[in-house]
């Protein structure tokens, strides 16, 4: 039987809340996709870099690496939603391994925008996987939800 990760990344710490919550309250690992260069503290040069980071499609290096990626059968994937798609150190997440046979269900926070074209960006990354429709839960809704029940309340609402 393969296990569950719940893989994010969280730039205003929404994203951690989110995974938390799932990982406190099921069987499975977390990993924090974290980049080497950190992002700014300010939410409004964050969204420069973000921009940044966008149009030139870099790809952030990651601080750590999952040593045994086939161990897992689905991977949750939580994320933000940065100019219309997922952050690109996410691409860097997804692009770094093989995640043929996969599932994927991805999260992503945002503050109105919903999914933006992230699962399509997934689908062309890891097109040998089983990519689901996702989650779009707004960024406004999760910071709300300060309870364990509270946040899975809501996470069955919108899933």
């Amino acid at each position: 039987m393969k296990k569950v990760l719940i893989a994010y990344f969280s730039g205003s710490n929404t994203s951690y809340k989110i995974a938390k919550v799932l990982y406190e309250n099921s069987e499975s690992d977390i990993f924090q996709i974290g980049p080497v260069k950190k992002y700014p503290k300010s939410y409004s040069a964050t969204v420069v870099q973000a921009g940044v980071e966008k149009l030139k499609k870099s790809r952030p290096n990651l601080v750590n690496k999952i040593k045994n990626m086939g161990m897992y059968g689905t991977i949750i994937l939580v994320y933000p939603n940065w100019w219309g798609t997922m952050p690109m150190i996410v691409w860097t997440f997804l692009e770094q391994y093989d995640f043929e046979e996969k599932l994927i269900m991805p999260i992503c926070l945002n503050e109105g925008s919903g999914l933006g074209k992230s699962i399509n960006d997934i689908k062309k990354i890891c097109f040998k996987s089983i990519v689901f429709d996702g989650i779009a839960i707004s960024k406004s809704q999760a910071d709300l939800s300060k309870t364990k029940d509270e946040i899975i309340d809501l996470l069955i609402s919108v899933g």
